[in-house]
């Protein structure tokens, strides 16, 4: 976890459960712990890039509970990457999902 905090430049906006950060371009190192067993690839789907960034992979910790999904963004030369703590993963994951949607649309119609 120090070496993920040593790659982060400034944060840029906390989220509950998540965070934004620009960060050192990645220059593969998730990605190459895969090997390691301490990440494996996973989909952006539910992880939007920012306005004018592309997505540059998604990773998430092999954690029954609270595992971590880092996602990258590029723009250029400059990163973006969204830090993302999951209560559960899997298929309890899906509806950790569902519940927060569920609650920011009931809270956003109030």
């Amino acid at each position: 976890m120090g070496r993920l905090f040593s790659l982060i430049c400034q944060a840029l906006e906390l989220r509950g459960d998540r965070f934004f950060a620009i960060a050192q371009k990645n220059s593969g190192r998730t990605k190459n712990s895969i090997a390691y067993d301490q990440f494996y690839e996973v989909s952006e789907l539910l992880h939007h890039p920012p306005v004018g960034y592309n997505g540059a992979g998604s990773y998430k910790t092999h954690d029954k509970y609270g595992n971590l999904q880092l996602s990258f963004f590029m723009k250029e030369n400059e990163c973006v990457v969204d830090v993302d703590i999951d209560d559960a993963g899997g298929l309890e994951h899906i509806f950790q999902v569902l519940r927060n949607t569920v609650h920011r649309t009931a809270h956003s119609s109030l």
